[in-house]
């Protein structure tokens, strides 16, 4: 559910990193304060710790929350720092070109694609759209005609929209 919320806030995502590493990240510290036991840290011989629920350690779900609150804001200031240095180097903008989010980053930065279904759904995609713009334009009326024909077997005829 965790990659569905950059839909919801309107975040520009493409790998959901966010909702992989930081949503895990903090499940997962949270849920530490429940599960934590002190007979699983004893298993090598000498660790001796608290626990957490499991001991009635009840205290352990404020350091959890505590210890996720501070890495998220360790990580949130220490990376704007650093994009902040970035953007003041000439040629290190963080933000790509209108032409080159329309080409796509991969073709425009590296000259190629990163998977190649994306490169073949673009050229398809392309050659559609030139093709139905050339037969438009070159005989706008027999265009209605084939898309009005029935078939030999008597399917539905196509109409356009």
């Amino acid at each position: 559910y965790a990659t569905k919320l950059k839909f919801v806030l309107g975040i520009d995502d493409a790998l959901d990193i966010f909702a992989e590493h930081a949503v895990g990240g903090f499940i997962g510290n949270i849920l530490t304060a429940f599960f934590a036991a002190d007979y699983i840290a004893h298993l090598d011989g000498f660790s001796e710790i608290p626990g957490g629920w499991l001991n009635r350690h009840w205290v352990q779900l404020g350091y959890q929350i505590a210890d996720s609150v501070s890495g998220a804001a360790y990580s949130f200031f220490g990376t704007c720092i650093i994009l902040f240095v970035m953007n003041l180097i000439p040629g290190l903008s963080l933000r790509a070109s209108e032409e080159a989010e329309i080409l796509g980053i991969d073709d425009a930065e590296i000259g190629e694609f990163a998977y190649d279904y994306v490169e073949l759904t673009r050229e398809v995609l392309n050659d559609v759209d030139d093709a139905a713009s050339k037969y438009s334009a070159a005989h706008p009326h027999d265009h209605e005609k084939t898309l009005n024909h029935s078939s030999d077997n008597n399917r539905d005829s196509i109409t356009p929209v």
